[in-house]
């Protein structure tokens, strides 16, 4: 984006979401102080600055919204939203088709894992889940893992599958699979590729836990992110629920992260028994997005190796488009690409000129 925008001469401005970091309305993060944490507020405050910024700080010219993952969404939604506010949206690896059970994530990342990975991984998952027979066994495997701390033995084997996902998900996967063929231990060698993929991240294994969710201290989430705040946003609006797929070949994950794991969650942490309203969030924004008389000048760009492009809308695949906005599909490339300027990947160089003719034309007219 620093790129783009100095091709241009354009300001960048970032807002921090609300209830994250330390845009904090409350003093804890309870289910209770929580409530006003949803997408419509959280648009409604990019709203609230932009016209801040426009007759406060004469910030007057043509504005585009970009983002990318959830990001991605906002922004897709703010140019649906607000479009006299703003000239256009980049929305990257953007999962506007918001939904509860997403066992396409799993699926995808098994396929992109390839087979002989995949098979190593699900070594790996037998391996603990005979453990949990063994207190003994779980523990010292819990310590090879740095999580100890970890009480839950589903909570484990859920930080145990996130590993693997953020490597390949991030385009890691060459590096973590070949860790794990190369290997005379391979449950050693998987735990000490895991922590490298938390490392990179700042984060450590009991971070990536709803254990660690359960804590309502704001500060505890500065310095890692903010697990709780994302994971309420899961259970009330957007699901996202990454469970194990159903058919065991196009899966990496324990058959016991599953939907009733990702509920009992919710109650937990925050009370909530209800399923997120995914649904009412496809009606109010989905709609819109595949209406070419709602919605234009959103660009929507996927890598073929992200599994977050199951819930994004994709060009020749069968289903809809809007034709107003526009789609590039990235060969071989991973979570939101495109906003990184290391990439030698052909089509993401392509996507991102493409980006900054789009800038061009939507500023001109």
């Amino acid at each position: 984006m620093g790129t783009q925008a100095e091709n241009i001469g354009a300001y960048i401005v970032s807002l921090e979401h609300r209830y994250y970091g330390k845009s904090q309305p409350f003093s804890t993060l309870s289910a209770e102080n929580l409530k006003y944490l949803t997408v419509e507020n959280a648009l409604a405050d990019l709203a609230s600055f932009q016209v801040y910024a426009q007759s406060e700080m004469k910030m007057n010219g043509p504005w585009i919204v970009t983002g990318g993952s959830y990001a991605g969404l906002l922004s897709a939604f703010y140019r649906l939203k607000y479009p006299f506010l703003v000239q256009g949206s980049l929305a990257s690896s953007a999962p506007v088709r918001t939904q509860e059970n997403f066992e396409e994530y799993d699926r995808h990342v098994s396929l992109v894992a390839g087979a002989e990975c995949q098979g190593n991984i699900k070594k790996v998952v037998s391996i603990i889940e005979k453990s949990l027979k063994n207190p003994g066994d779980l523990k010292r495997i819990k310590k090879l893992f740095l999580a100890e701390d970890v009480v839950d033995p589903i909570d484990f084997l859920y930080l145990v599958a996130d590993a693997a996902s953020i490597a390949i998900q991030y385009g890691r996967q060459e590096s973590f699979c070949n860790a794990l063929a190369h290997s005379k231990n391979i449950l050693k060698s998987y735990a000490a590729v895991a922590i490298q993929s938390f490392e990179l991240f700042g984060i450590t294994p009991l971070q990536d836990t709803f254990q660690f969710a359960l804590d309502e201290n704001p500060q505890t989430y500065e310095d890692s992110f903010g697990f709780r705040q994302w994971m309420y946003q899961s259970c009330t609006q957007l699901g996202y629920f990454q469970i194990a797929y159903h058919t065991s070949a196009l899966s990496m994950r324990s058959k016991l992260i599953d939907l009733n794991y990702h509920h009992a969650q919710c109650k937990r942490l925050f009370g909530i028994q209800s399923p997120p309203e995914t649904d009412a969030m496809m009606t109010k924004y989905l709609a819109l997005l595949l209406n070419p008389k709602a919605s234009s000048r959103i660009f929507f760009t996927n890598g073929t190796n992200d599994p977050w492009s199951n819930l994004s809308i994709l060009p020749d695949v069968g289903e809809q488009i809007n034709n107003n906005n526009a789609y590039s599909v990235m060969k071989d490339a991973s979570h939101c690409n495109d906003l990184g300027d290391r990439s030698a990947n052909f089509q993401v160089i392509e996507a991102k000129q493409r980006f900054k003719n789009l800038i061009a034309k939507w500023i001109s007219e």
